[in-house]
Formats: C-alpha cells, structure tokens, sequence
C-alpha cells in the first residue's frame, strides 16, 4: 500500500485504490485503519462510492466505509456493497455485476443447527468417523425421535443432553436435560450429547468464536482470522444435575452471561481477566503452561475446511442457478468452539451472522481489525460506466426486489490452483497476492475428502 503523504498531525495518507498484482486486473478500494487517511478520488470516482445501509449493518462497518469517503444510500441499485440480511436464493438474481452482497444463497445449510449436523452426519458417513469426529452425536426431532430414544436407553440415566431450537441464536431455547420427560414437546428441535467434561480455566468453561471469511465457493477460498474472542461463563462449572437449569454456568453465551450480576468485563486484548478474552491472550495463557497450542489452532483449521466443504455441494448449486457474477458474494462466519478436558476441539454451531456490536475496547479492537481485512480482502472495484448505465435502466423494475438487500465481495486470487485429491499441491506466494497477517488462506483439505466433479479449485492453506 502506498503512503501518499503524511498530513501536518503526522497521520498517513493512503491512496484510495490498490493495484492489483496481477496484469490486466483493475484497481481494488481500500479500507484503511482509525489512524489512517484515505486520499479522496475524482469527482467522477468518488459519486460512485455508495453503500446500501441495512437495519443490521453494524456500527464497525458503518465507521469503516465512511473513512474511506462512502456514502449511505437507502435506494434499491444505486450501490456498490451492502452488509444486511440473508434473503431467498432467488433474490439473489437481482445484484447487478458490480454489487457485493455478504451472503452466499443457502449459506444455511451450515449456519441453520439441524442443517449443519444433517451434512457432516452425511459426510461421515461417506468418509468416515476419523475423519469427522468432531461434532457431538446429534439428533433431529421429530424425524429421528426413534433413535435418540435408543440411544437415550444405551447411554443410561447420568447422560446429560442438549436441546437447541434449530435456527435460534444467543441462546434461545436452549436447556441441559437428563430425563426423558423433561424434552420440550415443541418441534423441530436439535437434541446433542452434552459435552460435560470442558476444559475449565479457574473452574469455568468457555467457547471459541472463530472468524472465518469465504470469498468463493468455486474456486473455494477461505480465510480463518487468526484472532478471535474466547467468551466464559460466568459461573464456576459443576457437574451436578442440580445445576442443570443455571443458564450462567452451561451456556457461554455473551448475551445471557452479560445479565448476570457477577459478570466482570474486559477491554485489554492481552489480559487473561473478566469473562471475554482475546484469542490470542488465551494462546498466550495455555502455552505457558506448556500445552501445544499449534496443534489445537492446526485442528481448528482442519475442521473449519471440512465444515465449509459440507456446504459445498448446495451453495455452488444455488450461485450457478442464481447469481450472475461470482464477484457478488462473500460471507463472514462465525464458528463456536469448545475445548473439552483432553483439549479437543468440538464444533459447537456456525453462524452466518455473527454478532458484530462492539460493547467494549476489546470488542473494538477484534472486530474492527478483523472487518477492516475482510473489506480488503473482498477486492471491491468501482464499475464502469456502462455497468452503472445498465443499473440505472433496470432501477424500476428492480427497486421493489431489492428493498432488503445486502451485496458480497469480489477476489480476483489465485487462479493457478486446481482441485485434484484434496491436497494442496502448491504453496502460497505472499508476494503474488498478500494476505494480512492475522489471516490464514484456507488450510490443506482433509485426506480422503474430494469435492468432486463439481468444483475445480483446490482449497490451499497457509499460515501467514
């Protein structure tokens, strides 16, 4: 990135397009830091930038766009990217070329609970439990009512179980049981084994946000940050049935432990204090007591590829039906993890909304990095005239369609990988396409798991 001038304050001045690495690829915008200036374009350039607002666009994105001189809009097609809600795979028809969406169609096919087990029950049966053991055993009711009830009977009367709603979020619905008659009689609903063996730091359990950012299916292309957020609970654990019914000490849950009055608060990203720490400072505090955290981040990878692979049939189906332009979409997710007391990873749910409020310093300074690289890992690009022309002309047909919109992202990367087996046959050229630090590309596909025929780019991992 090219340092234009610094101003009389002494901040930087960055220019407001990227050159792209690669011949005949256009400029990239760029999205800078707080404690950068982005020059400002054209006239000509500049009306361009506009960006639909959304009920749901997060203060970190609004303040982001705005430094790098976007506009809000609030019309149908006069934009260039919009971060809102997911919408009907056909609506999907209606972005125009040069617009980003930060959705993919059928994206809840991992992000709805049954959905996301239903798929990696289905790829484990066709590749096997090593390969995918790392999900609790999960049933759907009322479909699979006959056999939880067998498994119920086989694990006998201590076995703790989880009932989640299937498209809840911030712990909705959800209860730890251990008697038949206490199964809510409301269906559907998700019923898993409880983990009830966490691995606890001072007596409490906690789970693992992992961000993870898809900017193509076909190639498939994921970016894993390499910061997060680790949320406890705020109660000390105990394994007593007693305790079942204390949402504070089973769920982690920000927006239920947040109610809690003995809930303690945390904005240093370094301290290993309060109920929510940063990924990294978890790292910190687990490798000084000599535990291999490589090993724990290489799993975490590993599973976060095969749960993304899982939805790869029904996305990649749904973007050649709907979607005109691979440039449109783009996706962040959020993975919830949990360490149990042999400190194996466990996918807890995948959400593909994941909650961007920055309530605190810490907050601020994960989510504001981590959206920051994912504008500019998205590669937008200012259109041409003849694509606003054409917008333009198809407003009034389109308008009323458009109304609950929001638009993904483009990447021009690598274009020299092909699916083969599933192994990474190559190895990344930072200086070909850089990746930010805090980002890892992909990871090295799982062996014995092949995409088929279907896709053709292979998924290369590399931590940067």
């Amino acid at each position: 990135m090219t340092v234009i001038v610094e101003d009389s304050v002494g901040v930087e001045v960055r220019s407001a397009l990227v050159s792209s690495l690669f011949p005949f690829c256009p400029p990239t915008l760029y999205f800078s830091r707080a404690n950068e200036r982005v020059e400002i374009l054209p006239q000509e350039k500049r009306r361009l930038l506009k960006w639909k607002m959304s009920s749901v666009t997060p203060n970190v994105v609004r303040h982001i766009i705005a430094r790098s001189h976007f506009k809000t809009t609030k019309r149908s097609h006069d934009w260039l990217g919009c971060w809102g809600h997911h919408m009907k795979s056909p609506l999907f028809k209606t972005i125009e070329e040069h617009q980003k969406l930060n959705h993919f169609p059928g994206s809840f096919q991992i992000g709805r609970k049954d959905r996301l087990w239903r798929n990696l029950s289905k790829m484990r049966a066709r590749f096997g439990k090593q390969e995918f053991s790392f999900f609790p055993r999960s049933f759907i009711l009322p479909q699979d009512i006959r056999l939880l009830r067998r498994a119920w009977e086989d694990a006998g009367a201590r076995q703790k179980w989880i009932i989640k709603p299937p498209a809840s979020a911030r712990g909705t619905g959800i209860q730890v049981i251990y008697k038949w008659c206490q199964m809510p009689k409301k269906r559907p609903l998700l019923v898993q084994k409880y983990l009830h063996k966490p691995y606890l730091i001072s007596g409490n359990k906690f789970d693992l946000r992992i961000y993870v950012y898809v900017t193509s299916y076909d190639p498939l292309r994921i970016y894993i940050f390499s910061d997060g957020l680790v949320r406890f609970a705020s109660c000390k654990y105990s394994s007593s049935m007693r305790s079942l019914g204390n949402k504070f000490m089973h769920l982690t849950n920000y927006s239920v432990n947040k109610k809690n009055t003995e809930y303690q608060t945390n904005s240093d990203n370094k301290a290993c204090k309060g109920h929510k720490w940063a990924l990294q400072a978890l790292w910190q505090y687990l490798g000084a007591k000599g535990i291999n955290t490589t090993l724990i981040w290489d799993k975490i990878k590993d599973m976060v590829i095969k749960t993304i692979i899982a939805s790869d049939p029904y996305i990649n189906s749904l973007l050649k039906m709907h979607v005109r332009s691979p440039y449109s979409c783009h996706e962040l997710f959020g993975f919830d993890i949990m360490l149990d007391d042999k400190l194996k990873p466990w996918v807890l749910e995948v959400n593909i909304s994941p909650s961007l409020h920055s309530n605190t310093a810490l907050d601020v300074t994960i989510k504001g990095q981590m959206i920051r690289d994912v504008l500019n890992l998205a590669g937008f690009l200012l259109p041409s005239r003849e694509q606003v022309a054409a917008c333009s002309q198809s407003a009034s047909s389109s308008s009323s369609r458009l109304s609950n919109l929001s638009p993904a992202s483009p990447c021009p990367l690598l274009r020299d990988h092909r699916l083969g087996a599933a192994r990474c046959r190559r190895r990344w050229c930072p200086k070909r396409c850089p990746v930010p630090r805090q980002w890892s590309l992909g990871s090295e596909a799982p062996v014995g798991v092949n995409r088929g025929q279907q896709s053709q780019a292979t998924i290369p991992f590399f931590s940067m």
